[in-house]
């Protein structure tokens, strides 16, 4: 899986999901990613969730690699793996719309604080 947080003018993009009926996610604010495809690397993967999700254009080139983190299967049939990756990416947007949207749900910016 992957998962991107974008910046705007100090706040970051958040995702509010709301239109999938048995969704996980249902109801939350949540970053903007998704699970990969076959063949996909994990920068071909975010590069599409981001245009699927809130409808813009990013580059590979723009992405700032965070990191790998592992979690380990709970008892997932779908595959002989013994863990979950998730790709972290940060990215800023400028100069862009002030509107978002794609296939999902509303999309707001929010400022991100130790408090």
């Amino acid at each position: 899986s992957t998962l991107c947080y974008i910046e705007k003018d100090g706040k970051y993009l958040m995702l509010h999901r709301t239109k999938k009926k048995k969704d996980i996610s249902k109801d939350k604010w949540i970053g903007i990613g998704g699970k990969l495809e076959k063949d996909e690397s994990p920068e071909e993967c975010i590069i599409r969730e981001v245009k699927e999700e809130i409808g813009i254009d990013i580059k590979e080139n723009e992405l700032i690699d965070l990191g790998l983190y592992k979690q380990p299967f709970k008892n997932d049939k779908t595959t002989n793996n013994t863990f979950t990756k998730y790709y972290f990416y940060k990215t800023k947007i400028y100069n862009r719309r002030r509107d978002f949207g794609g296939n999902e749900q509303k999309v707001s910016l929010f400022y991100i604080t130790n408090k």
